[in-house]
């Protein structure tokens, strides 16, 4: 079986490890020119730490990663509203249950359990259509690749999705963050 996989962040190359450790060939599909770390910090729950030990990750990363025992929630007085002892999760589930990490390294661990050889950059995804029971995908460069399943692992400004379902449409959730106000974007 073989996937094509739009996308060399940490979706797309999460992704291509899950399928590959199931015995898929995939191929990936970068529009940057060359694979680097950004952002900044994220932090990983439960779940996530659990999926990397699937992916056999999880030493790797929480070797790099700040545990975190207890998260509290405050008011704008400084009360406490809720607290969540993350310690005590950890120590049930038999690994971390919260952590936090710069983006960066969680990229750079996925990056190091792939060939380099699957992952393509400069190849700007540009357009995507169903050709009988394929998608064929149209890059920038004018080159198209066919293939029976794809991922797409481009983030918001998805062409992949945007081809295929062009009456899909972010929207703002009214979620906002501290004095930040950073909004959050779901699809429906």
């Amino acid at each position: 079986m073989r996937a094509v996989i739009i996308g060399a962040g940490i979706a797309g190359l999460a992704v291509a490890k899950g399928l590959r450790l199931l015995g898929w060939e995939t191929e990936i599909y970068e529009q940057a020119s060359e694979l680097k770390p950004l952002g900044a910090g994220l932090s990983l729950s439960a779940k996530a730490l659990r999926a990397l030990r699937t992916l056999g990750l999880y030493e790797a990363v929480v070797t790099e990663a700040q545990p975190i025992h207890r998260l509290d929630l405050l008011d704008d007085k400084g009360q406490v509203l809720q607290s969540t002892d993350f310690q005590r999760f950890s120590q049930q589930y038999g690994h971390l249950s919260m952590a936090v990490l710069h983006r960066g390294d969680l990229h750079e661990a996925l990056l190091s359990e792939l060939p380099r050889s699957v992952i393509r950059t400069d190849m700007e995804c540009v357009d995507a259509r169903q050709v009988g029971e394929n998608i064929a995908l149209r890059f920038a460069n004018g080159e198209i690749v066919e293939s029976e399943l794809v991922l797409a692992c481009d983030g918001i400004h998805s062409a992949v999705r945007r081809a295929l379902f062009p009456q899909s449409r972010e929207h703002f959730a009214r979620y906002v963050s501290d004095h930040l106000a950073e909004s959050h974007l779901t699809f429906q």
